[in-house]
């Protein structure tokens, strides 16, 4: 999926990933909204793996597991005013794990409000540096042991 524009889906009990993005460029989602129980083990919103230019604009993201899951080889990335209730957070996991993995580059968070969360935004160690300049206007509700 290469220069793609997604408005106004729904996706509610996903077994898995609500929406996988993987290996595509210059994707656009707006009003993407996700729906799972708060227990359902899982069941991330949104997953991204391999891609560039990925802009994510006014969702509303509710599931049990990641809200956003960033894997390796993204670059990018812009999540801007989307409103996330409950769940683990927005995840950039399991980098450096493995010699062969890509860099994450050009994540941006902005504008959000989030809700009973564990995590707000957790990142590996490698890229806490560089995601610190980027999160902007982040709004937080009870939320337990964050990583902002």
């Amino acid at each position: 999926m290469n220069r793609t524009i997604v408005r106004k889906i729904r996706s509610v009990n996903s077994k898995f990933f609500h929406i996988a993005l993987a290996e595509c460029r210059d994707f656009k989602g707006t009003r993407v909204n996700t729906t799972a129980p708060s227990d359902s083990p899982n069941t991330d919103g949104i997953h991204i793996d391999c891609i560039s230019n990925v802009y994510f604009y006014g969702s509303d993201i509710a599931t049990g597991d990641d809200w956003v899951s960033i894997g390796q080889g993204n670059s990018q990335i812009t999540i801007k005013i989307i409103k996330c209730e409950p769940g683990y957070g927005i995840s950039v996991g399991g980098l450096g794990r493995y010699p062969n993995e890509k860099d994450v580059k050009g994540l941006v968070v902005r504008d959000c409000m989030m809700s009973g969360t564990t995590n707000v935004i957790s990142e590996s160690e490698i890229l806490s540096d560089i995601l610190q300049e980027h999160k902007r206007n982040i709004i937080v509700k009870g939320r337990s042991a964050a990583a902002l």
